[in-house]
């Protein structure tokens, strides 16, 4: 990693096997370097303890209801989509199957792996839109098998798949 005031630390997101991706620097974030066997520190465990707990996801959906409300005040009841992978799946999964005026949905890059697996699979079957699911078929970080059985538990009745060639961040 260069040094220098545009350079940052990098940032680590653990696969289930135990891999760091890692972002290369701050100039190219779309970089991403994996290094095997990573050991982890305290903030890393104390980060998915508080992911994995049923508040922070919760908390996570409460705080998009006040940002749905706030917006919706001048903008009136117009249609609503989500929009979001990896992270943005893992937490927004949930808040699509929260909220009923959400018409359609882009989701993926993610599966039922991590901590908050089990708060995936539980609210998959309750996604009742039309739902467009991304999987990047040599994805390094989420095992394509995991992203296969969360698509199989979405519940929506219209609801696609796309695999796409390429790692995470390639899509």
């Amino acid at each position: 990693m260069e040094a220098g005031p545009t350079s940052a630390p990098p940032t680590c997101w653990r696969s289930p096997g135990g891999s760091c991706a890692t972002t290369a620097s701050a100039r190219s974030p779309s970089t991403v370097r994996v290094t095997e066997n990573v050991s982890r520190s305290a903030k890393e465990v104390d980060f998915e303890a508080a992911w994995g707990s049923p508040e922070a996801t919760d908390s996570v959906i409460a705080d998009w209801r006040s940002a749905l409300d706030f917006v919706r005040e001048p903008a009136g009841d117009a249609p609503l989509g989500y929009w979001g992978l990896s992270m943005g799946t893992m937490m927004g999964l949930p808040l699509v199957a929260a909220l009923d005026e959400v018409r359609v949905a882009l989701l993926g890059l993610m599966g039922l792996w991590g901590p908050n697996a089990d708060r995936l699979a539980a609210d998959a079957p309750r996604l009742r839109c039309p739902v467009r699911f991304l999987v990047q078929w040599d994805d390094e970080i989420v095992p394509r098998d995991r992203a296969l059985e969360l698509f199989t538990r979405i519940g929506s009745a219209e609801k696609t798949l796309h695999g796409n060639p390429g790692r995470h961040v390639e899509v």
